[in-house]
């Protein structure tokens, strides 16, 4: 579970390093503009594979949900590589970062039914409520946010860090939160 969390914090936050900026190296690129993330999400992918695979066996649910984070892999690195190098992906990238979206999505929701199929067998309760509840919540404020974004950048307007943006960030740390306190719960369960 620990895996998952991690690499949960790997998918949902992007912290780009500009390496001209911080470094303050002079790389004669020409028009691009290198910038890496020091998170990146394939990384947090199969970190979350990683850990699904002790799960895999308890339910069905476990082992959608790895496959799912196993496809997302190459995915990613190869959008990372792309961002890395400075290549603009524009319309490929973003049906590719539509992709992800879903599929993230339909990973936590696997889970997220794996934990509810296998706390219903013992009648427990180890924060799945809440955690599910924590996880409607962020999907609908994330489809919100992406459906202005790409309603601003069809306007031609450059999306500023707004408030809807913030909300995505505290939506996604509160579903943190909650995942923590399951995980806890759960390892207390289990033994």
């Amino acid at each position: 579970m620990k895996n998952i969390l991690i690499g949960l914090i790997f998918v949902f936050f992007n912290l780009p390093l500009k390496v001209t900026e911080w470094f303050g190296w002079d790389l004669e690129l020409g028009t691009m503009d290198m910038e890496i993330d020091i998170l990146p999400a394939f990384v947090g992918y199969g970190l979350i594979a990683a850990g699904l695979i002790s799960m895999r066996g308890k339910t069905k649910n476990f082992t959608y949900a790895q496959w799912i984070a196993v496809s997302c892999v190459p995915i990613e690195l190869v959008r990372w590589s792309c961002a890395s190098l400075g290549l603009k992906l524009e319309d490929f990238g973003r049906g590719l970062q539509i992709i992800v979206f879903v599929v993230t999505i339909a990973m936590l929701f696997f889970f997220i039914k794996g934990l509810s199929d296998i706390t219903a067998e013992k009648k427990a309760n180890i924060g799945q409520n809440a955690l599910r509840r924590s996880w409607y919540v962020m999907v609908v404020v994330d489809l919100v946010v992406f459906f202005f974004a790409q309603a601003m950048m069809m306007d031609g307007m450059l999306l500023a860090p707004s408030l809807l943006g913030y909300l995505d960030i505290i939506v996604r740390v509160i579903f943190l939160l909650f995942f923590w306190r399951m995980t806890k719960k759960y390892y207390n369960y289990s033994k």
